[in-house]
């Protein structure tokens, strides 16, 4: 996040800073500004105000270690950044390109990926839900006026067919909810990830962005995909005429076994 700095112009040592030149790291007021860019070795340095800038973030990121010189490539072979040194001694012979060309093939790449659309099937499973309570309920009422048509002995088989529903109901409901959960965590930790790179991307210098988003782009290869819709189960119809059925055929059994019961006509 950035920080609201008091520091003291560096040219003028009495004047607070207002605004920050990246490549020479200091403070300048706003008089001072104008004498930094009228000199023509400092055309070019990146300034900004000095409240946007992060300077715990910024460090000495914009000068070679090695060689204590500013950058001013970026080496394609090693993926470095690299001062003129670098370019005659341990890069020679790479290719190179410029920082602005590279970093804003990166910033590309970042804005992408805050662009690119989350995938976002929890409104058509939360409708499952509510459907699939619907469809339950309906079948519960076919089965409750199919039940009013058959006599008390009947009221144990029709308790069976409406567990059964009322069971795949709650395993569904209960499946449902658990992708809705862990879906929700994936959002925000996507969310989060989005927001910090919306951040990132507000930086105005080149090398400040680069060293940012490398950290976050550790973050982002470690996301986890967004999971697949699971499959959404419909509740199966219920057919008043196979309960029947069922009711029938138990009736049946009832009615021979009462028949085997009686005694044979012979014994009489």
């Amino acid at each position: 996040m950035a920080q609201s700095s008091t520091q003291t112009c560096r040219l003028c040592t009495e004047k607070s800073g207002v605004f920050y030149c990246y490549e020479c790291q200091h403070a300048l007021c706003s008089i001072c500004r104008k004498r930094h860019d009228i000199i023509p070795a400092r055309n070019g340095h990146t300034i900004t105000n000095i409240s946007t800038v992060d300077l715990a973030v910024f460090g000495k990121i914009s000068h070679c270690r090695t060689h204590r010189k500013e950058f001013l490539f970026f080496c394609v072979k090693c993926s470095v950044f690299i001062c003129s040194r670098c370019v005659i001694s341990t890069h020679k012979d790479h290719y190179f390109s410029g920082i602005t060309e590279t970093v804003l093939k990166v910033r590309s790449r970042a804005q992408l990926q805050i662009t690119e659309a989350i995938p976002n099937i929890q409104e058509e499973v939360k409708y499952h839900i509510e459907q699939l309570h619907v469809d339950s309920k309906k079948c519960i009422e076919t089965i409750n006026c199919a039940g009013i048509d058959i006599q008390t002995y009947i009221e144990k088989t029709k308790h069976i067919h409406i567990t059964e529903f009322r069971d795949n109901e709650i395993l569904e409901h209960q499946s449902c909810e658990s992708f809705l959960r862990n879906t929700t965590l994936i959002n925000e930790r996507y969310t989060r990830i989005i927001s910090e790179l919306e951040q990132i991307l507000s930086e105005k210098h080149d090398l400040t962005f680069h060293s940012r988003y490398g950290v976050i782009d550790i973050d982002i290869q470690n996301l986890v995909g967004v999971q697949a819709k699971p499959p959404l189960s419909k509740v199966k119809s219920f057919e008043k005429e196979m309960f029947y059925k069922d009711i029938i055929e138990q009736i049946q059994n009832l009615t021979t076994d009462a028949i085997d019961g009686l005694p044979s006509p012979n014994n009489e």
